[in-house]
């Protein structure tokens, strides 16, 4: 796998983070979400053309165990300190709901853990490819009818012909970036050596740069409009320079060394930020009882510091070595 990915991948984690804190009020971070769907699009073409076997289990693994981990310690904590948590609801319906990955809303809250709404989205994406694994077995034709579906959806959405609170959900313009994705597999598997020019990179370079920028603006100014315009395709060309920058990059740097290593935990950041972001915003925030844009400053410092230690530790500790073990046993 794509080393630089990694990187990308813990950058996109703690702007997620730097989102949710809300720093002197900021909205910018939210466009994480989209360099992620755009990483998943391009892994699972890289995941299917490597090795498709046991495809949907093996993603299963990789997701469900600590996302389930998660959910049911918010679950408990829930109920045993409710004003800890705010757009939170917890009952029977709530929890097998959150557990099986389908959407709902109930009295604001849904799922449990919050940032699982993403996770439907990818289950969703793994459920459709799977689909088409049964059927055939060549590659290009389960991407190009995995594409087509999720098009078709979207554009339904899109005509309002129906109202269907599933269909709104699946028909959200962000599943088209996990097409950008395949398509941006296609372009790596076939192009690479023109886009690993240095010429190439630079201006692959310039236009992601530029593209961060555009995104930060528009989370910014709380721009709305297409999503795919003003946040999939900067995604889009942000995650190209990462994948065609392949060996380009000085990895033996300690900066590039740690962000790799938060990258192998980044899906524990994304699980976990909530957690240890309120730590400063609910606990500690009311007893300080400021306002000084220097001491949310710090507490955003404070908090994205221990977010990295504790989500490395519990990686490290914890999910590897569980995975490992459900791999043994289901593989």
């Amino acid at each position: 796998m794509i080393k630089n990915l990694q990187v990308l991948r813990a950058l996109a984690a703690l702007l997620v983070a730097y989102y949710h804190f809300g720093f002197n009020n900021s909205k910018i971070g939210f466009f994480g979400v989209d360099i992620f769907f755009i990483i998943s699009g391009f892994i699972m073409s890289y995941v299917l053309f490597k090795n498709p076997a046991n495809f949907f289990l093996k993603r299963i693994i990789k997701i469900v165990p600590m996302y389930y981990i998660v959910t049911i310690l918010i679950s408990i904590l829930w109920f045993i300190w409710p004003n800890l948590f705010h757009n939170v609801f917890v009952d029977g319906p709530s929890l097998a709901k959150s557990l099986l990955f389908i959407p709902y809303m109930k009295y604001t809250s849904g799922p449990i853990l919050s940032s699982g709404w993403t996770l439907n989205y990818e289950i969703y994406f793994y459920l459709l490819l799977s689909l088409f694994l049964i059927f055939t077995p060549n590659v290009k034709r389960i991407l190009f009818y995995t594409s087509l579906l999720l098009i078709m959806v979207y554009l339904l959405q899109q005509s309002n012909y129906f109202t269907n609170y599933y269909l709104s959900i699946y028909g959200n313009p962000i599943v088209i970036e996990f097409i950008f994705g395949a398509v941006l597999y296609w372009l790596y598997k076939n192009y690479k050596m023109r886009f690993n020019k240095k010429r190439a990179l630079f201006f692959l370079g310039i236009i992601g740069f530029l593209s961060f920028f555009i995104m930060g603006y528009c989370n910014f100014n709380q721009l709305e409009g297409n999503r795919l315009l003003l946040y999939g395709i900067p995604s889009f060309f942000i995650t190209s320079f990462f994948v065609m920058s392949e060996n380009s990059w000085r990895t033996d740097s300690l900066v590039y060394q740690w962000l790799y290593r938060l990258g192998n935990a980044s899906y524990v950041i994304y699980l976990i930020h909530p957690f240890i972001m309120n730590v400063f915003l609910r606990l500690i925030d009311p007893f300080l009882k400021s306002n000084n844009v220097w001491i949310a400053f710090v507490e955003l410092i404070c908090s994205l510091f221990f977010l990295c230690i504790i989500s490395d530790l519990v990686h490290r500790k914890i999910e590897k070595p569980l995975l490992g073990r459900i791999e043994k046993l289901l593989l």
